[in-house]
């Protein structure tokens, strides 16, 4: 195992990704040299997987970019269908939501164009359910439950199991953020029907913590916190602390409503924060210091004021100055 491609492997299949980007550069640098053009597409397809894992976006959108280029020249239209589905979802997880729907939306016109439909259908479904997210995140509501319903035909063709039922959770979502908590909780039960029989412990963690967040607008405090329990129990055997302290969170806030609690209350949410600051998580430190304000606020100390200003000035930073409406 000598050459540059077989050490990047190697090294990628350990996560060693600085050894692995190192090497798939110089087997790309060969590949080049010997005018092996569509082994070099493949080699940079390769590359810009190990940027991704190195957290390196930036560079694996560039990369992956040069290796669509080539995939074009050289007649590959279901690589350039994956690449551009590459960027598009990087673009996404980056919240650039345009540049997102720009590149989904030509990887859609190609499978359209070249008839690829059954070829591409796991990639067209995966794309679908991104800009229902994506839609969502727009209010536009129509949009988003077309594309998501768009998701689920393509996934049950597929026998995706999995991917059908996190877009059942997408769409349960969807109705929570209008507000149609009937409608979102049948979502979330229909999203955990597949996702008990898959190994998504975290996508199973985030059925409970909408459930919980259903039943916190609800007003049902006792039945919020057993869900949000749940949710951070499924979070903590993935160790994703930000589901860990975003859940207590939850579970501070629900706490604030039920009679000689707030004690316990304030204890959870000093403890979120304290954690949100270690994530450098601006959305949940805002939320923690919004909730300690109403709490503080009930409690009668003197500090609360101080708090709302805190909470104010870190929700500000990320333009979710307006969830400190709904803390009440």
């Amino acid at each position: 195992m000598s050459d540059p491609y077989s050490k990047a492997v190697e090294s990628y299949k350990k996560g060693d990704t600085k050894k692995a980007i190192k090497n798939f550069k110089k087997a790309a640098d060969l590949a080049e040299k010997y005018g092996k053009i569509k082994i070099k597409a493949d080699i940079l397809q390769s590359l810009a997987f190990a940027y991704l894992l190195d957290g390196n976006m930036t560079e694996g959108i560039k990369t992956m970019k040069e290796a669509v280029i080539i995939f074009d020249k050289t007649k590959q239209p279901i690589k350039v269908i994956e690449g551009l589905a590459y960027i598009g979802a990087i673009n996404y997880k980056m919240n650039k939501n345009k540049l997102a729907l720009k590149y989904y939306k030509e990887a859609e016109r190609i499978i359209k164009e070249k008839n690829l439909y059954n070829q591409c259908r796991k990639i067209e479904a995966d794309i679908c359910a991104d800009m229902g997210s994506i839609y969502d995140k727009e209010n536009n509501f129509s949009a988003a439950l077309e594309c998501y319903n768009r998701a689920i035909k393509l996934y049950k063709k597929d026998g995706d199991k999995l991917g059908e039922g996190r877009t059942y959770l997408d769409l349960a979502l969807l109705y929570y953020h209008n507000e149609n908590y009937n409608d979102a909780r049948s979502f979330v039960h229909k999203a955990l029907n597949w996702l008990k029989k898959s190994s998504d412990t975290n996508s199973l963690a985030d059925c409970y913590f909408l459930l919980g967040k259903i039943d916190f607008e609800l007003k049902n405090w006792e039945k919020a916190i057993s869900e949000f329990e749940k949710a951070r129990a499924l979070y903590e055997v993935k160790k994703n602390n930000e589901g860990i302290v975003e859940s207590s969170l939850w579970i501070g806030a629900s706490l604030i409503h039920i009679e000689d609690k707030e004690l316990e209350a304030k204890k959870i949410l000093e403890k979120s924060l304290t954690e949100a600051k270690k994530l450098k998580d601006i959305r949940i430190e805002g939320l923690c210091l919004a909730w300690l304000s109403l709490l503080k606020r009930k409690l009668g100390e003197k500090d609360a004021k101080k708090f709302k200003e805190l909470a104010l000035n870190k929700l500000s930073e990320i333009g979710m100055e307006k969830l400190m409406v709904k803390i009440k």
